[in-house]
């Protein structure tokens, strides 16, 4: 049986997987190491509309308690910059049209 659990980077990503360990599996040693070269970024250019629907639903965190604290910032779409045109823009459609409420 795995005791003992070493994530390296305390990014995004790597944050997520800590809280999601401890969370589904409390009695695991979950370690998180970062590099204090790098400094806190804080864009999240990974985040999706799957986020949310993890840390509330799967997760089951309080979100009153989240936005109090984190402040997030909403995003609508991702912006690439590749292909025949200058950039192409994919909006979360359902985010479009529906509000993350932060009540219980």
């Amino acid at each position: 049986m795995i005791q003992n659990v070493l994530i390296l980077g305390a990014g995004s990503a790597g944050l997520l997987a800590a809280i999601t360990l401890k969370k589904k599996l409390p009695q695991l040693d979950v370690r998180v190491v970062r590099s204090s070269d790098i400094g806190v970024i804080g864009v999240g250019e990974g985040t999706t509309p799957a986020i949310p629907l993890h840390l509330f639903d799967y997760l089951q965190l309080d979100k009153a308690r989240f936005y109090a604290q984190a402040e997030p910032t909403w995003k609508l779409s991702i912006r690439f910059h590749w292909g025949p045109r200058d950039y192409f823009d994919c909006p979360f459609a359902f985010q479009l049209s529906g509000q993350w409420c932060c009540n219980n």
